[in-house]
């Protein structure tokens, strides 16, 4: 009988990163005010769903339990939400 062999590649995405089973993904506030109020960032995930993903004031991650790959066995991990802050961005608008 023949053998087949396939050999699988994991491409760059523009959006997520992988860490084992844990999907990462970087968003940016919608102001400067965000990271001292806290507030929801959508997040397109790699299905095309679109999920609230809340951040709390003052953090710059948030973990979304069961969003990430598939796990051998069953289940998924998690997607873990950073944000990225642009200093440049935040003086020009705090100062407005």
């Amino acid at each position: 009988m023949p053998q087949v062999a396939f050999e699988l590649a994991q491409a760059d995405h523009l959006t997520f990163t992988r860490a084992g089973d844990d999907l990462h993904a970087t968003v940016f506030p919608s102001s400067p005010w965000a990271l001292m109020r806290g507030e929801t960032q959508q997040v397109r995930h790699l299905d095309g769903r679109s999920l609230a993903v809340p951040l709390r004031a003052w953090a710059l991650s948030a973990r979304v339990k069961g969003e990430g790959m598939p796990v051998k066995g069953g289940g998924n991990g998690d997607m873990v939400v950073h944000l990225l802050l642009n200093i440049d961005d935040l003086r020009s608008q705090m100062r407005q």
